[in-house]
């Protein structure tokens, strides 16, 4: 409306100027300007519910979007500190793991230092395991084989081992013996006929043997033998062990 004076105004201050050939050209000018005017507000009556639509959407969509940028910085936070705390539990493992190998280590030269000072048939038990537990690369296995070691040698000290097996003697003859151990530190042997005879002891050097003691008879021997074997034939048997620098009968 108010468009619609002003050109109004314009039309009549120029109606009182004008001279009547230009008459016409105004009239025809106002018409067309008045035209456009109602052009332009049919337009915008007919697009403005679209256009606010759209803009209710870009404003739906901004704000779908800005929630989704703030979950992906949450999420990626969340990530990241569950990365890092992955991390350092993998570091932690890592040490726990090399202290492990260390230790094992330790352990490993400690039982290979054992090694020669156990009994001969402990020692040959040993022999297999131990090229077993060099070849093993997992702590896992390497500590079940080393407890393995450490428990048979245990159970060795519980109980008396009886072996049969052959020696060799002066003139390089190999004689049939019967060994007996009293655990993993002391040990003897006599032969069949009484003819070889002798006592066994650990030391830090090796197991050694020591042929036909005088502090112990082969028929002792033989009569020791006789009674693990044979519990109803068992009888007092009177051998010597050796209790660090003194000797004991037993």
């Amino acid at each position: 409306m108010r468009v619609f004076m002003i050109s109004s105004c314009l039309l009549f201050s120029c109606l009182a100027k004008a001279v009547p050939t230009d008459l016409d050209k105004l009239v025809n000018r106002w018409v067309q300007l008045e035209q456009q005017i109602s052009t332009l507000n049919a337009n915008w009556r007919e697009r403005k519910p679209l256009l606010e639509q759209q803009l209710q959407l870009l404003k739906a969509e901004n704000k779908t979007l800005s929630a989704m940028m703030q979950d992906d910085t949450t999420h990626n936070d969340e990530i990241d500190e569950r990365r890092l705390a992955l991390l350092s539990q993998q570091t932690e493992l890592e040490k726990t793991q090399n202290r492990l190998s260390s230790q094992l280590e330790k352990v490993q030269q400690l039982l290979i230092g054992i090694y020669p000072q156990l009994p001969p048939p402990l020692q040959q038990q040993w022999e297999t395991e131990l090229l077993v537990l060099d070849s093993l690369s997992e702590n896992g296995e390497r500590l079940e084989k080393q407890l393995y070691l450490l428990d048979s040698m245990q159970k060795y000290n519980q109980r008396i081992v009886t072996h049969q097996t052959s020696m060799t003697f002066e003139n390089h003859m190999e004689v049939q013996v019967e060994q007996v151990f009293l655990g993993t530190s002391r040990g003897w042997y006599v032969s069949l006929d009484g003819r070889f005879w002798g006592s066994g002891h650990s030391s830090p050097s090796g197991w050694v043997w020591q042929a036909q003691p005088t502090s112990v008879n082969a028929d002792a021997l033989l009569d020791f033998v006789t009674a693990i074997k044979n519990v109803n034939q068992a009888k007092l048997v009177s051998l010597p062990i050796v209790l660090g620098s003194k000797q004991y009968e037993n």
